[in-house]
């Protein structure tokens, strides 16, 4: 690590002379650990939990917007509703959000000097979406 005392002054003395900072390269590794300790979140990881945040959020929308649909339109949905048919394709674009969501946790788990944190809360989120999703789809096939 540099030390503060060896580093260039902020201000040149001289007003017309560049920047000492213009060619200042940083020294460290990127996998070195961090100030208070710890080691860097993996990006990985970091993308698998807000991927599975959006595909939750949406998910969850897209099934109270079915639930209102069917509660509003008099004697119920029928099967070849357009309305139906952009809910299922939300479900499965939300799905596959997860799927993808799932592999990125994975490879931030695999990823070396690197935190796991994030990267196992972005596989639970993204396999209880999934786990949601798949139990709704047999709940509606059951109760026909």
């Amino acid at each position: 690590m540099n030390n503060p005392s060896t580093m260039p002054p902020l201000m040149s003395s001289i007003p017309n002379e560049p920047s000492p900072y213009a060619n200042y390269q940083y020294q460290g590794d990127v996998s070195e650990p961090l100030p208070g300790g710890g080691i860097r979140q993996s990006g990985l990881g970091i993308a698998s939990l807000i991927l599975g945040i959006l595909t939750a959020i949406m998910l969850f929308a897209t099934i109270c917007f079915a639930g209102y649909m069917e509660a509003a339109t008099p004697g119920g949905m029928t099967d070849d509703s357009p309305i139906l048919v952009l809910v299922g394709l939300f479900i499965l674009a939300g799905m596959f959000g997860n799927f993808v969501g799932v592999i990125l946790a994975a490879v931030g788990l695999a990823q070396k000097d690197r935190a796991k944190s994030v990267s196992v809360i972005g596989l639970c989120l993204n396999i209880m979406c999934l786990l949601g999703v798949a139990a709704l789809m047999v709940l509606g096939t059951v109760a026909g």
